[in-house]
């Protein structure tokens, strides 16, 4: 216990509520995906052309890498449309074999068709360049032990596939990318290892880098001020971005203001506020205190829900 404190009382055991009944496994849990009806035969070769389109561009790309910014491992970044029905499949996209992973980094609504599509973008690695004409090519001529056509799951989902971009990684909304030549704060996602390979293409490409990184298991995050074109001359010369957001600001310019011009935000901000019904959902929030009387609370904390503990 901590600082040794004792504690004398007994536990409160609730017996007698429990029954007991059958149950049996409903087998295939939440379902199965639904395919796509698909001729096997025309849809191998649609997806077959587009991914050899693909790939030829993508060797163009890499015949063109800038031997001062490239860095990481060799490859490129393919963009698949498949229906949003069929995102559970997405992670078949992957391939975790060996050392060279083929990686979702990225999934957004599709442009072509955002109600019903979605765009997911991979890494692949140049040592795994062909394996997804390997796997449309056995669903064309092979089947499994129970007679379908192999890897139909994956396969059957896909829409279409291309060489991706930049603008491939962006997920935030799309009417927010900005427009070529505009300098834009990016909020950027990094592959494990990616920061070091960016901070050089920044060098070389006088990119502006925050210091300050924010760090998940599998990602970190750093703000850049750069324009489309310097973003995605990183994107096609190394395989540092996983995705890429727009920067939000900060309240940094309201903290500078004086009190005056701050409550006169303030008193603004108050007039276009929809205050909730007694019904709507509440949020809990543990904190070393809040300012009930500040404009912007008052209307949404009640005086009787602000509970303190030791006189905090």
């Amino acid at each position: 216990m901590p600082n040794g404190e004792q504690r004398t009382l007994k536990h409160i055991y609730i017996n007698g509520n429990g029954r007991r009944e059958q149950f049996t496994w409903p087998r295939g849990g939440g379902g199965e995906v639904v395919l796509p009806a698909r001729n096997r035969a025309q849809h191998a070769a649609r997806l077959e052309q587009a991914l050899t389109s693909a790939i030829t561009a993508a060797a163009e790309q890499a015949a063109e890498r800038n031997p001062e910014i490239a860095g990481g491992k060799a490859g490129f970044y393919l963009e698949f449309d498949i229906g949003k029905e069929q995102r559970p499949l997405l992670d078949k996209l992957e391939d975790k074999r060996g050392q060279d992973h083929i990686e979702l980094v990225a999934v957004r609504p599709a442009e072509s068709d955002p109600e019903n599509r979605l765009s997911a973008t991979v890494f692949v690695p140049e040592a795994k360049r062909e394996l997804y004409l390997k796997k449309v090519e056995d669903y064309r001529t092979q089947e499994t032990p129970t007679g379908k056509p192999k890897n139909q799951p994956l396969v059957a989902s896909l829409e279409d596939v291309r060489l991706a971009h930049a603008r491939s990684l962006f997920t935030d909304d799309i009417q927010l990318f900005p427009a070529a030549g505009q300098q834009a704060w990016w909020e950027v996602w990094l592959r494990t290892g990616g920061r070091p390979i960016l901070e050089h293409a920044a060098d070389i490409l006088d990119i502006v880098l925050r210091e300050h990184v924010v760090r998940f298991p599998e990602r970190e995050v750093v703000l850049v001020l750069a324009t489309p074109d310097q973003i995605g001359m990183i994107v096609s010369n190394t395989d540092a971005i996983a995705e890429l957001l727009l920067a939000r600001d900060t309240p940094s310019v309201f903290l500078a203001m004086d009190p005056t011009e701050q409550r006169d935000w303030s008193d603004e901000l108050t007039e276009r506020l929809e205050i909730p019904d007694a019904t709507a959902p509440a949020v809990c929030i543990l904190d070393s205190g809040s300012t009930r009387p500040h404009p912007l609370i008052a209307p949404v904390l009640n005086a009787g829900d602000q509970q303190s503990w030791n006189g905090i």
